[in-house]
């Protein structure tokens, strides 16, 4: 069952890729609000 495995770390990465970009997004749209938080 080494399959499942692979696919359900393969489903996280994606994930993570995607919350990233989608995060990402919002930090470009709201980039005036989170000057001040932003390093």
């Amino acid at each position: 069952m080494k399959n499942r495995k692979f696919v359900l770390v393969m489903f996280i990465l994606i994930g993570i890729l995607v919350l990233k970009k989608v995060n990402d997004d919002r930090v470009d749209a709201n980039v005036g609000a989170q000057a001040s938080m932003h390093d």
